[in-house]
């Protein structure tokens, strides 16, 4: 997949991603962890990570968060994916994943991909939004008024790679989203 055209803010659209996106997902993923961690962890934990990438990695976890994918309104490339899902009980949003593809690095994708799920939380009646940053994308977070709570180390059940985050948070201001959606 040819990345070299260069995207712009104006030319980005987030969607909802579907199965058929699963593949996209990976090559993100994968190419944002090896290319973009390497200044922050160590090349057995990145490897040891991009293995765990797999196509079943995503398809069970399309049943549990919503993933959205930016792409170029222009020739319809993938520029980078979210998912996340909301925590009703705790009137949370937990961001799970935000990777833009190295190539397309600096055009905005982040943003709009964030400025997309901080939307559906507040229509969601979120309060906060949780998340796990790498060191290496803390400084976006933190640059987007999230703020640090701690450092641990994250492992998915079924990986054979724990990796150091950064634990954040940003409270949503509640700006009215809430009362249009519910008045009447």
């Amino acid at each position: 997949m040819d990345r070299t055209a260069s995207s712009t803010i104006n030319t980005i659209r987030v969607r909802r991603a579907k199965r058929s996106d699963i593949a996209l997902l990976a090559e993100i993923q994968g190419a944002a962890v090896r290319r973009g961690c390497t200044a922050c962890y160590r090349a057995e934990t990145l490897s040891a990570w991009s293995a765990c990438l797999t196509p079943a990695r995503y398809r069970k976890a399309m049943a549990d968060y919503t993933f959205m994918i930016a792409e170029d309104v222009v020739d319809a490339r993938a520029l980078g994916f979210s998912a996340w899902r909301h925590r009703f009980e705790r009137a949370c949003t937990e961001l799970a994943a935000l990777y833009v593809h190295p190539d397309n690095g600096k055009h905005g994708v982040g943003r709009r991909l964030l400025l997309a799920m901080e939307h559906s939380a507040q229509i969601n009646g979120s309060s906060r939004i949780e998340l796990d940053a790498t060191f290496n994308a803390a400084p976006f977070y933190a640059r987007h008024g999230y703020h640090v709570l701690h450092h641990h180390w994250c492992r998915e059940p079924e990986e054979d790679v724990a990796v150091k985050v950064i634990r954040m948070a940003r409270p949503l201001p509640n700006d009215g989203v809430m009362a249009a959606c519910t008045a009447g």
